[in-house]
C-alpha cells in the first residue's frame, strides 16, 4: 500500500501488477499481459513482466516488483516509467557486494523496503534474502504544472509540490526556468520517507505561452535530476471583473447593465466583442475599438424574457493579445415574483413576540403557484415561525389552501419572532418556494432581543 492508500497486487499469472485505488476501483499499473522482457525506460503499463511475484513501495512512492522469471527487481518511478534496479536477467547466483544490476538472481519473489530505503528481496531459488542498499530516488507529487493566464509583470498564486525521497537524497539545487519562481523548505539532505514542500509561481515578463521546468539536482540512482515541466501564458490585459453576475431580475423590469473594464495595450478586431449563449444578454456599449494603449470598457445588459436561469453565456473579447479570445462569464436569473418588504426588520423585541408580514406578488403572465411550504433558515431560526392562515388577521393568506396568483395578484406570509431571553442579534432567511423563477425567493429577516 502506498501513502495515498492505494493497494498494489502482484497478479502473477496475468503478468501484471494491479492497482486498487481508495474508491475500490481496480486498474492495471504495470505489465501488458505478455511474458518476457522488453527492456526499461518506457511506460510500465506497456512493457511485459514474467510471473511477477512480489510488490512493494519505497520511501519516495516508487513501486517495486519482484519480476520472478525475468530474474530482476523492477522499479516504477513517479512518472510511471519502469527500470531494473537488481538482476542481470540470468538465473543463478553471482555477485555479492557489487552493483545490484550486475548480480544474478534466481526467481525473486517478495520485496520489502526498510525505513532507510534499503530493499530486501526473497531470492527464492537461491534460498537467500538479498539486500540492496537504498537506491536514491526523488519524486514529485505533481508531474507537471499548468498555470492560469497571468498578466505580465505580475505573479500568480503558488502551486505546491511535495518532494518525497527514498534513501538520503542530497539536494544540491532547486531551479525554476525564466518566468517562474520557487520557494521551498527542502533540506540539503532529504532522508528516506521524508518530504519537503516546493511552492512554484508563474511571473511572466513576455506575452504568449511560456514553457519551462523546475529542476531539482540530487544524487539520484537512476538520474541526477528531477524535472517537472511548467507552463503558463502571459497576457498584457487585465479584465475586471472576470465575470458579470446580474443576480435575479424581474422579466418586466428595466434591463440591468453592467460593465467590464479591460486595462492594457492591444489592438481589437473589427468585431471586438461578441456574446456566446443566451439572447437575453446584449452588448450596449463598447469603447474597445482599434488600438488601445490604456483601457476601455464594454457594457452588457441582461433582459430576462423567461423565468429561471439564463442559458450558459460568455462575453468574448477579440484582439491581438496571445490570450485571444478572452472570456467573461455571464450569469443571471429571470423571475416574475416580487416579495416586499425585503429585508423584514423586526427591530428590538424586549419581551413577548412580534408578527410581521411579507407580500408576494406575481408580476408575470404565468399563473404563480407555491411548490412547498416556506422554511426559515439561519442563526436563531427557531425563534422565527411562519404563522398559519387566519382570516381574522388576516395572516399568511398564501397558506389558505392551494393558492395560485394570477398576474398582479398578491398574498402574504406572516412571520412571528419570539423573545429568546437574551441580547442576541438574529439574521435568518425566509425561503419561499414557487414556480416564478429564482426559487426559493429569499427574504432576509433581522431581529434583536
Amino acid at each position: 500500500m502506498d501513502n495515498a492508500g492505494n493497494v498494489y497486487i502482484a497478479d502473477t499469472y496475468n503478468m501484471r501488477i494491479r492497482k486498487v485505488n481508495t474508491s475500490g476501483i481496480i486498474s492495471t499499473f504495470a505489465g501488458n499481459g505478455a511474458t518476457g522482457y522488453e527492456g526499461d525506460g518506457g511506460p510500465a503499463s506497456d512493457t511485459s513482466l514474467y510471473y511477477p511475484a512480489g510488490v512493494g513501495v519505497d520511501g519516495a512512492g516508487d513501486i517495486l516488483i519482484g519480476d520472478q522469471d525475468n530474474y530482476r527487481v523492477r522499479l516504477v518511478d513517479g512518472e510511471g516509467v519502469i527500470h531494473t534496479i537488481a538482476g542481470d536477467g540470468l538465473n543463478g547466483f553471482r555477485g555479492n557486494d557489487v552493483l545490484a544490476t550486475t548480480a544474478e538472481l534466481y526467481s525473486p519473489f517478495g520485496v520489502h523496503v526498510d525505513l532507510a530505503g534499503n530493499i530486501y528481496v526473497a531470492d527464492y531459488n537461491n534460498w537467500l534474502v538479498r539486500k540492496i542498499t537504498a537506491p536514491i530516488t526523488l519524486n514529485s507529487s505533481v508531474q507537471s504544472v499548468t498555470f492560469d493566464t497571468q498578466t505580465i509583470k505580475t505573479t500568480s498564486d503558488a502551486v505546491a509540490l511535495t518532494l518525497s525521497a527514498n534513501g538520503t537524497a542530497a539536494i544540491t539545487s532547486i531551479t525554476p526556468s525564466a518566468g517562474f519562481l520557487e520557494v521551498d523548505n527542502c533540506p540539503t539532505a532529504l532522508t528516506s520517507g521524508s518530504t519537503c514542500l516546493v511552492n512554484v509561481r508563474f511571473s511572466p515578463t513576455t506575452l504568449g505561452q511560456v514553457n519551462g521546468t523546475l529542476t531539482v539536482k540530487y544524487n539520484g540512482f537512476l538520474t541526477s535530476s528531477l524535472v517537472v515541466p511548467l507552463q503558463g501564458e502571459g497576457s498584457g490585459l487585465v479584465i475586471s471583473p472576470v465575470s458579470l453576475g446580474f443576480g435575479t431580475q424581474l422579466v418586466t423590469a428595466t434591463p440591468v447593465a453592467k460593465t467590464v473594464t479591460i486595462t492594457g495595450a492591444t489592438t481589437y478586431s473589427a468585431t471586438s466583442a461578441t456574446i456566446n449563449g443566451s439572447a437575453e444578454y446584449t452588448i450596449t456599449s463598447n469603447t474597445c475599438t482599434g488600438a488601445i494603449t490604456t483601457s476601455c470598457a464594454i457594457g452588457v445588459t441582461f433582459t430576462p424574457t423567461a423565468v429561471g436561469a439564463a442559458a450558459k453565456s460568455e462575453l468574448l473579447l477579440h484582439d491581438n493579445d496571445p490570450t485571444n479570445p478572452q472570456l467573461v462569464a455571464l450569469t443571471g436569473t429571470g423571475t416574475e415574483v416580487t416579495v416586499t418588504p425585503n429585508p423584514l426588520a423586526f427591530g428590538t423585541v424586549a419581551s413577548g413576540s412580534k408578527a410581521l408580514s411579507v407580500t408576494v406578488k406575481n408580476v408575470g403572465t404565468t399563473v404563480l403557484s407555491f411548490t412547498s411550504a416556506p422554511t426559515v433558515t439561519g442563526t436563531g431560526s427557531t425563534n422565527f415561525v411562519v404563522l398559519p392562515y387566519s382570516a381574522t388577521g388576516p395572516q399568511s393568506t398564501c397558506l389558505n389552501g392551494t393558492v395560485t396568483l394570477a398576474q398582479n395578484a398578491t398574498c402574504t406570509y406572516t412571520v412571528q419572532f419570539t423573545f429568546a431571553g437574551g441580547t442576541t442579534a438574529f439574521t435568518t432567511d425566509l425561503n419561499i418556494f414557487d414556480n416564478g423563477g429564482a426559487s426559493p425567493q429569499l427574504v432576509v429577516m433581522t431581529a434583536t432581543d
